[in-house]
């Protein structure tokens, strides 16, 4: 039970501070353009990206990766924040692991399944509501 208490806690900070990260990029630098670059979730894709490797080698080096910590920060917070930080560290293992073609495969599929995903969804939308 407290694991989900843990993951509660840290995904609803993630999920404010997402809010709060994203919406202060993307007024300092699309304020006056509706169709600009989405730079606010740039910049949590790639914070939420780097945290996680900090976070992930930090739980590993002090053996803290099956305490509480690892279900605040890695699944709740981060998870909250962004999930492009889960891919990131997963493709990464891949990687490490000596396995490119898997790690190829999964970056191809993950980006255009999400779009594809995405695109469905929306057209979706649009005819139901």
């Amino acid at each position: 039970m407290m694991t989900y208490l843990w993951i509660a806690l840290g995904g609803s900070l993630g999920a404010v501070s997402r809010f709060a990260v994203a919406n202060a990029v993307f007024e300092s630098l699309n304020r006056n353009n509706a169709h600009a670059y989405p730079y606010g979730t740039f910049a949590v894709n790639f914070i939420g990206s780097f945290l996680i490797g900090l976070i992930y080698v930090f739980l590993v080096k002090h053996d803290l990766e099956a305490s509480y910590h690892k279900h605040l920060f890695m699944a709740g917070f981060l998870g909250a924040f962004t999930t492009f930080s889960t891919f990131s560290l997963e493709t990464i293992g891949l990687i490490q692991q000596g396995r490119m073609i898997d790690a190829a495969g999964y970056i191809g599929f993950t980006l255009a399944g999400c779009l594809l995903a995405t695109l469905v969804g929306m057209l979706l939308a649009k005819q139901i509501i």
